[in-house]
């Protein structure tokens, strides 16, 4: 970075980033709607728990008592919410539909910045990286997960995927000295989402074994790996103690598959006659089968955010 070109450079490849990130959400504010699904409609409502409490001045959310019906789940203590707290920070100064586009923005960004620097520093290569950032960012599938799903524990997860595998790569093939990396990155998915966690522990404990029985393992590496270990389970601890203490062996239960929307009297006459619990509702991957249960415009989510 002490080269002018090189910070030039660097400098360019952050604005055309963030300009990208920019012009793609500002088409979804400028429509002012939302589409709302079962996993959208969950974060959201923990977004807005949040919310709620930093309004009264409380810091932390461990139960839910606006939301969820005012029953006192906790699911804040059994699922991540780091990085809810910037979209909860942006409804204090934005309407609910662009805070929540914002968010999603701000991700994507990050995403492609994340993308491009992981592979500036495995390939060393500028066009490499950058090509890599459009397509890792832009894939169809991560689009799907930040504006139509919002699958959002996923969503913020796919950010940090990279620095996962880039610091696994310099622990065991590349500068033993970054292993740091593969430690922010690990922790990063714990404060994202669990089975991501899950996922990339399974593939980085393959990606291992597949190293140590091919090719001859240095104790640097090892001592380095088990230091990432060590580093990350630090750093993400406070958040699995909750789910040690409070949800195993307590018989907790799951909620039920379905979600229901009631889009209308009817639903709830109905639904009460056949003692259901809705009309019409979401069952993946069934989906397309109900076009009615996942399009709900930016009114039902003011109300509810």
């Amino acid at each position: 970075m002490r080269d002018k070109k090189t910070v030039l450079k660097n400098g360019l490849i952050i604005l055309i980033f963030f300009a990208l990130s920019c012009i793609f959400m500002s088409s979804f504010i400028e429509i002012n709607k939302f589409n709302v699904v079962s996993d959208s409609s969950f974060h959201l409502t923990r977004a807005n728990e949040i919310y709620q409490n930093l309004k009264q001045g409380s810091l932390f959310t461990f139960i839910a008592t606006h939301t969820f019906n005012h029953t006192g789940v906790a699911n804040f203590l059994f699922y991540p919410t780091v990085f809810l707290y910037p979209l909860a920070l942006l409804r204090f100064i934005f309407n609910p539909i662009t805070s929540i586009y914002i968010w999603v923005g701000m991700f994507l960004f990050l995403t492609l910045v994340i993308a491009f620097y992981s592979m500036l520093d495995f390939s060393k290569s500028y066009f490499r990286s950058f090509i890599f950032a459009l397509i890792y960012a832009l894939v169809p599938y991560h689009l799907y997960l930040g504006i139509w799903n919002g699958v959002y524990g996923e969503y913020v997860a796919y950010t940090f995927i990279p620095l996962v595998f880039l610091g696994l790569y310099h622990v065991l093939w590349g500068n033993k000295d970054k292993w740091l990396i593969l430690s922010m990155g690990m922790t990063l998915l714990c404060f994202s989402h669990i089975l991501s966690v899950y996922i990339a522990t399974f593939l980085c404990i393959v990606l291992f074994l597949c190293k140590v029985l091919t090719q001859k393992l240095p104790a640097k590496r090892l001592i380095n790996l088990l230091k990432s270990v060590f580093v990350t389970v630090l750093l993400a601890g406070w958040e699995f103690v909750p789910f040690l203490t409070d949800y195993l062996g307590q018989n907790i239960e799951a909620p039920r598959k379905q979600f229901y929307f009631l889009h209308s009297f009817d639903d709830l006459v109905n639904g009460s006659l056949q003692n259901t619990c809705g009309g019409g509702y979401c069952l993946w991957p069934d989906l397309r089968n109900y076009p009615n249960c996942h399009t709900i415009y930016w009114n039902y989510i003011y109300k509810k955010f």
